[in-house]
């Protein structure tokens, strides 16, 4: 009898007791892991992946994706290790730039495959300053803050510890009311000390021997050449200088069309013009662009 026994509790031990071939196989539930817990952490849960089983109740350091990493901060392969912005090292998948993003209530990371950051720009977070993410990504890219002199802002917030600045040509134009592009447009970040406009910016003096940006061109107000933008007919269309700051520093431009003004013939062959590039310029009231009366 007593052997009878003692075979009966062997088996009950066994059917009770923990199967390692199960320890880190997938589950969806506690039901798939017998004696065990399915545990699936907050990077496996946002991919939509299982979850894995564990002996503990909690997910299996440096084995398990959005897990801790071990001891030594390492992942058994294909996991790899990665630093949480919370601090902590975690695990996650394969893929081109993965790196945790967020660490969840109980206590795992989030993985999430980030975008490649070009050129001199550095990997950020949403939320952060000056990083740039497209769409609901939670991580995106920036340009350090040595890199922001002359980069175009649409705020102070863009440009660290510059300012963003801009010229008469990139504020609104109450003026040009019926040009679309007259809008605020973006300045760029200049140095806090001395917020003056970058030459070539658009609406900028240029000092001798610079040259303007692809999509603007010099324009001339007596001895001194700004930078206007260049009409999207430029074929029928001039820039002109309509406006000049008070220290010459920078311009508000216009387009003006290219024979509208009538000759001494009265035949539509000559240019418009403002003030700023003709003296002799009669502008109609509530226009910017003129003609030069010719001599009958």
């Amino acid at each position: 009898m007593s052997r009878i026994l003692s075979v009966l509790a062997l088996v009950t031990l066994s059917a009770c007791g923990i199967d390692d071939a199960l320890v880190g196989a997938p589950c969806n539930e506690d039901a798939d892991c017998p004696n065990l817990s399915c545990v699936q952490t907050a990077s496996e849960a946002a991919a939509g992946e299982p979850g894995q089983c564990s002996e503990s109740g909690t997910c299996i350091p440096g084995q398990q994706e959005g897990c801790q990493a071990d001891g030594s901060n390492s992942c058994e392969f294909p996991l790899s290790a990665s630093e949480a912005p919370q601090g902590g090292f975690f695990c996650c998948g394969t893929g081109t730039n993965v790196k945790v993003v967020d660490v969840a209530e109980d206590g795992t990371g989030v993985c999430f495959d980030c975008p490649s950051c070009s050129g001199n720009e550095e990997q950020c977070l949403s939320g952060d300053d000056r990083c740039i993410v497209e769409g609901d990504s939670p991580c995106g890219c920036r340009l350090p803050e040595g890199e922001l002199l002359d980069e175009a802002c649409e705020s102070d917030d863009d440009c660290a510890t510059l300012v963003c600045v801009r010229t008469l040509e990139q504020l609104e134009e109450p003026n040009e009311p019926e040009i679309p592009d007259q809008a605020l447009e973006d300045g760029q970040c200049r140095p806090a000390d001395d917020p003056s406009c970058a030459p070539g910016q658009s609406g900028c003096l240029l000092p001798n021997g610079s040259g303007c940006a692809s999509t603007t061109q010099a324009v001339s107000v007596g001895s001194l050449e700004y930078c206007c933008p260049i009409p999207a007919d430029n074929t029928n269309f001039d820039p002109r200088v309509y406006l000049v700051s008070a220290d010459q520093g920078q311009v508000a431009c216009t387009a003006c069309e290219r024979r509208a003004c009538p000759d001494a013939q009265g035949n539509l062959t000559l240019n418009e013009c403002t003030p700023f590039s003709d003296s002799d310029c009669v502008v109609p009231e509530g226009a910017l662009c003129g003609c030069v009366p010719q001599a009958e």
